[in-house]
């Protein structure tokens, strides 16, 4: 199932009993608003999830993943030789308007009105 939720290019539920504890949903958006189609997805999932959240008093989870493309090569590459100072910057540098982004899209959604807990999830690649 993790490989359906990795790989899906759409959004994909899963539920799973909550066994008496409260009820928690987790939406992942991927905020572009230069994609209409991705911001568009983006805008489903968290109006689903926030609906959801409201009807049945549940915990709202926020993820969204990231990535400064190639930062294991930066750091650990004896060719490239940037400090790690100046990687700590370019990640930083992508990390910013990530999060404004992601704010935005939570904004819109008044998502703080249901109590959210924002989880960020930083992938790094090759």
């Amino acid at each position: 199932m993790m490989r359906l939720v990795r790989k899906c290019p759409v959004p994909v539920w899963v539920m799973r009993p909550s066994l008496g504890r409260k009820l928690r949903i987790l939406a992942l958006v991927d905020p572009d608003p230069d994609d209409s189609v991705r911001d568009g997805s983006n805008d489903l999932v968290l109006e689903f999830a926030t609906s959801l959240a409201r009807r049945e008093s549940a915990e709202l989870h926020v993820g969204h993943a990231w990535s400064l493309a190639g930062e294991i090569t930066l750091r650990s590459s004896p060719y490239v030789g940037f400090p790690g100072e100046m990687v700590d910057f370019m990640v930083g540098t992508v990390k910013a308007p990530s999060c404004e982004r992601l704010d935005t899209l939570m904004h819109r959604h008044r998502v703080a009105d249901v109590g959210t807990r924002t989880r960020w999830c930083r992938a790094i690649r090759a």
